[in-house]
Formats: structure tokens, sequence, C-alpha cells
């Protein structure tokens, strides 16, 4: 049974990201009173005032800010609601936590931050906030391997936004340094226009294209599955200021990929062992790459122990449960 006079304010786009699908899960399974979408503040607002008006104190759930505007848009909904509890779900590791909640503090009641992982959590806070870690899940869950293809080398790959900062061009610019019997797989798709032809227009890009499967328009369903299912080995070099806890990662980890990443936000509490996968960095990116041909780590049996690792620690299920207790919406 929903308790009630709960709220969840939260922005729920019609496009996809890792916290829209995490927004978008908590709201369809959790049994809040009242779900207002962010996107457009004004009947936002409206339905903020009018919730008020019937609810006094009630329990806020939404996501933490990552900017002044998403600052100010907190500000707000706290000064409208005066919550007697508020959930922020901090999804993003660049936001100034100790700025806004100095200021949102004096219309909440009791507050509770959600983290994504340990690692995400080691800030300053005021001793009275209540602190929970929440791993995200993958939506694309297997419960057993699907068939592969027999094949008698490697094939290591990037998936994510074509964002310099994520690292695709690193693992292009790897293809000179491998040998032929290591396969690259790149998918992705270009945020604008100008990143899109100044990539293009790079006469060394043009030369590595044609020794990768390349791929600039995005993967979504069975291509999906199809990808993640033929990988080998995850390559997501990130150094992106906004990396939290990458649901491409856990993504590759629900089938059974192995995993090379560097150590950016949360993605050190998820590759936790080396059977997993390993951080890296520039020097020894390459290096840990060359390495992995032949090892044990690639056999069908250490892809199923990955598989089992990312259902004991990171359903969907899990989630939800653990949603469940911390919210105490039911």
């Amino acid at each position: 049974m929903k308790i009630e006079k709960s709220i969840a304010v939260l922005r729920l786009p019609e496009y996809s990201t890792g916290m829209v699908e995490v927004n978008k899960c908590v709201v369809n399974n959790l049994k809040f009173t009242c779900v207002v979408n962010s996107v457009n503040k004004l009947e936002a607002i409206k339905s903020l005032v009018s919730f008020s008006k019937k609810s006094r104190s009630p329990k806020l759930y939404m996501v933490a800010p990552v900017n002044m505007k998403g600052y100010l848009w907190v500000f707000l909904v706290s000064l409208i609601l005066r919550p007697s509890e508020a959930f922020f779900h901090v999804h993003n590791r660049s936001f100034q936590l100790n700025i806004w909640l100095k200021f949102v503090l004096k219309f909440c009641g009791e507050i509770s931050l959600i983290f994504l992982s340990n690692k995400l959590a080691l800030i300053k806070t005021h001793t009275t906030y209540n602190i929970f870690i929440v791993p995200n899940f993958s939506k694309l869950e297997k419960e057993f391997l699907l068939n592969r293809s027999a094949k008698d080398y490697l094939r290591v790959g990037y998936l994510g936004n074509f964002i310099k900062a994520k690292g695709y061009d690193k693992v292009l610019n790897l293809r000179d340094s491998l040998d032929s019997n290591i396969s690259i797989s790149i998918a992705g798709r270009f945020l604008t226009k100008k990143d899109k032809l100044n990539f293009y227009a790079s006469r060394s890009n043009q030369i590595l294209l044609n020794k990768v499967d390349w791929n600039d328009e995005g993967i979504y369903g069975e291509d999906l599955e199809d990808f993640y299912t033929h990988l080998d080995v995850l390559l997501f070099p990130t150094i992106y200021k906004h990396e939290a806890f990458p649901l491409v990662i856990l993504e590759a980890l629900a089938h059974g990929c192995y995993i090379i990443a560097y150590d950016t936000g949360g993605i050190a509490d998820i590759l936790k062992e080396e059977w997993i996968g390993l951080c890296v960095d520039d020097e020894s990116f390459i290096g840990s790459v060359k390495d992995l041909e032949g090892s044990e780590y690639m056999t069908e049996g250490y892809r199923k122990k990955r598989m089992e690792y990312y259902r004991n620690n990171y359903s969907k299920q899990k989630f939800l449960n653990t949603m469940e207790k911390v919210l105490e919406i039911y």
C-alpha cells in the first residue's frame, strides 16, 4: 500500500539516457501519490502548487541538480512543497552538493541522499543527512548465454556518444597498435553536426574507419543485443566530467563482456575483481587490450561468471527492492 502525500518530481523526456531510464523505472514501479514531469517547467509548477494545497508536508523524491539552473529548480520545488522528507537521487558526480543543500535545508525536514556507489558518496556532507547507496541497473538483462558465432579472434569495442572525453577516438586509434586478429567495433552517435563534420574532415580518421566496424547512427533493439552478444571486451576510456555509473558498462556485464575502462566516476566500484574488468590509464590502455589475447578471462566460463555477478549486484529487481526500502513508498 502506498504512503499518502508522496510526490516524485522528475525530468522524463521522450529520449533515453541512463538517468531517464532509472527515473522511469522508479515512477513506473513505486507507488507515488503524484508524479510531476518537469520537462515543461510551467506545467510542473502548476502541478506542484495544486498538490501542495491538498497535501501538506509531503515526502519528496527528485534528482539532485548538476548546474545552477538545476539548483534553482530544486530550491523552487522545496519552497512550494515544504516536504517533511526529501530524497535526492545523485546521478552525477560534478554537482556542488553543499552549495544547494544549505538553502534547501531551510524548507525541508529530513534530507536523504541516494548515491550510485560508495566512491561517488565520498564527499563532505552534513552529519544529519541520511546516505544510501543504490547502484543503477541495466534493462538489457540476460539469464543465459545467447548463441555466439565461433571465432578465432578477439572482439573489442566501444559503445556510447561520440564525445572526445568519452574516449571513442582512443578506441579508434587503437587499430594501428593491435594485431589484425583483434577486431574493433565502434558504435554511437555524434551529438552535434559540428562534431560530426570535424571528425570526417580528418584524413587520418577516414583511413582508420576502413579498418574497423563503424556505426555513427546509434544501435537499438535487436542490433544492440547483437552488439553485446558478439563482443568480448567493452572498451570505455572515459574522462567525461559528468561520468558517474555508466549504463553501458552494466549492459556489457549483463551480457558477460569483459570491461577495460578508465577510473572515472564510480567505475572502479563496479570493476572490483580482475576477472570482471580493469581500470587503466593512457599508458596501460593498449597493453591491457593486448594482454587479453589468450587470457582465461575470455572463456565462456568467465563470461557466465560475469553475467552472474551482474545479476547478483545490479539487476533491475535488486534496484527496485532497495529503492522500495529506502523510500518506503509501500
